[in-house]
């Protein structure tokens, strides 16, 4: 049997997500393709675009239906079984089988239910198939039942958005996530631009004069002048982060702050820099770990080029490195050529797919973008075309719009896997900005 392709749909990251991936990684006949807690249509979305072999799939995941095991198993390419992720208390096993499902595993997963997951799936993908083959599937009655949303479990996260090309949608990614977590959610978060070409507070519509420089030339420029001067020099206090970053929004409606990167692309130049890059790696390192300690989530936007200590950095200390592509052959291939070493400095495990600016027409399948890449999907951001330059222009993220359009709610639907109750909140915040107010900010961004 050839590799076999695995989406996850789980509730629970410590008791489902985390030992399932672990082992599935060390196995070789199994590669997970996607794993989410964003929905039961989007473990399906997921399972028919990427052409799975099996789902894991909790039945706790908001919009969980019947139909969609069914559906799964029925489908027309070939037949996608699937495995129940079942809590032990409750009735769900039973359920779950009358709904079709080949096997289930019992939540929280022990080693007892991973050697099982292990033996099972591929156990479960060759019975659907001789069954398909056999002609003798017939589908089950699948009693109608109300599965009720429940909260699910959630950690705190550090988190990179990156790509090897310029122009792929890093910084719109980043703040979006970042507004969708710290103003939607209103959980502590703050975003740090990392990147040398620093765009976060353009985007964002921030003043530049609180910077990621005017923290760290002065802690390093000592040290460049007396080698000798280490102990100490490069910690970063909450009190000195917390000075140096600007909030975004009123206190009574956002949580969000913002850590401005280098305001102009010369500063990365400067000797106090590029003499000492293993200290620019260590000072931004410790910015990271205290902004990790305090708030719940930390997004950090990354540069492409990995030759610069800030971006690399940033993937360094990230616990989940987002990758952006889009659809086409140069940004596939740059991707692709710079996974293999990074995956080997970092492990692979770090790294997620995110697919931007996703239309059919490009003439792209997405199962084929994962399987070039090598890595596992996290998500699919369609193309917005003119939205998104209207939000840059605006200031104004689309997650804030009313309504956040497809690719607000695409980026909600990602944050909500850091998040999950995000899902739940409705009443986006903001307006979409019309007429001669898109205008006058232009104006005076030409004439400033």
């Amino acid at each position: 049997m050839s590799t076999i392709k695995v989406v996850i749909g789980y509730t629970d990251y410590r008791g489902e997500m985390e030992p399932l991936s672990l082992a599935l990684a060390l196995d070789s006949r199994l590669v997970v393709v996607s794993a989410t807690n964003r929905g039961a249509q989007a473990v399906f979305d997921d399972a028919v675009s990427l052409g799975a072999d099996v789902v894991l799939l909790s039945p706790l995941l908001p919009g969980y239906r019947p139909e969609l095991v069914q559906d799964l198993l029925l489908h027309e390419d070939h037949p996608i079984p699937t495995i129940g992720l079942v809590p032990a208390a409750g009735d769900w096993a039973r359920t779950m089988h009358e709904h079709g499902v080949k096997g289930h595993l019992v939540t929280p997963l022990d080693d007892t239910q991973i050697r099982r997951a292990l033996q099972l799936i591929p156990e479960v993908v060759q019975a659907a198939a001789d069954e398909r083959a056999s002609g003798s599937y017939v589908p089950l009655p699948t009693p109608v039942r109300r599965v009720q949303a429940m909260d699910t479990s959630w950690r705190s996260r550090t988190i990179a958005v990156f790509s090897p090309k310029g122009g792929d949608g890093k910084t719109l990614l980043a703040t979006n996530l970042a507004a969708a977590l710290g103003v939607l959610a209103m959980r502590p978060t703050v975003v740090i631009d990392c990147d040398v070409k620093a765009d976060v507070h353009t985007v964002l519509g921030l003043n530049e004069r609180k910077n990621l420089f005017s923290l760290a030339e002065p802690m390093l420029a000592p040290l460049l002048r007396d080698a000798g001067r280490r102990n100490g020099q490069l910690n970063v206090s909450l009190q000195r982060l917390q000075e140096f970053t600007t909030p975004y929004g009123s206190r009574s409606r956002s949580k969000l702050d913002v850590l401005v990167g280098l305001p102009r692309l010369p500063m990365a130049g400067l000797e106090v820099f590029t003499r000492q890059p293993k200290r620019v790696d260590e000072l931004l390192g410790n910015v990271i770990d205290t902004a990790s300690r305090h708030y719940d989530f930390t997004i950090l936007d990354t540069g492409p080029d990995l030759n610069q200590p800030w971006h690399w950095a940033a993937l360094r200390k990230a616990d989940l490195v987002l990758v952006l592509v889009t659809p086409t052959e140069h940004s596939i291939r740059s991707l692709r050529n710079v996974m293999e070493p990074l995956a080997k400095e970092l492990g692979q495990e770090r790294f997620e797919l995110v697919i931007n600016r996703w239309d059919e027409g490009y003439g792209v399948r997405q199962a084929d973008i994962v399987e070039v890449v090598g890595l596992k999907k996290f998500g699919t951001i369609p193309e917005g075309g003119v939205s998104c330059g209207r939000s840059i222009n605006t200031h104004h993220p689309l997650v804030l719009e009313s309504p956040p359009g497809d690719v607000g709610e695409a980026i909600i639907a990602l944050a909500g896997n850091f998040y999950p109750p995000l899902l739940e909140i409705s009443g986006r915040r903001g307006k979409r900005p019309v007429g001669g107010k898109l205008f006058g900010k232009l104006a005076r961004v030409f004439v400033e």
